[in-house]
């Protein structure tokens, strides 16, 4: 989410989003268009790729690392 956009409706976003279970929001210290520029959508698609990384690891089996079974 861009924090100085011009275009969308910020505080909507925020009020949905607090209602829906399991979501990340990010806010950027940028505008609407600042996401074209390549230093901030890298940051953006490296934040994404994190993001992922994380929610895809929740299907994964984690019994050696906490000593729980999984159930599938």
């Amino acid at each position: 989410m861009a924090a100085y956009d011009q275009e969308t409706v910020g505080n909507l976003t925020q009020e949905i989003v607090k209602n829906i279970p399991n979501v990340t929001l990010k806010s950027y210290p940028v505008t609407h268009f600042d996401f074209y520029r390549p230093d901030i959508r890298e940051q953006v698609v490296a934040d994404q790729i994190a993001f992922l990384d994380e929610a895809l690891r929740f299907g994964k089996d984690k019994s050696s690392e906490t000593g729980q079974k999984s159930i599938h």
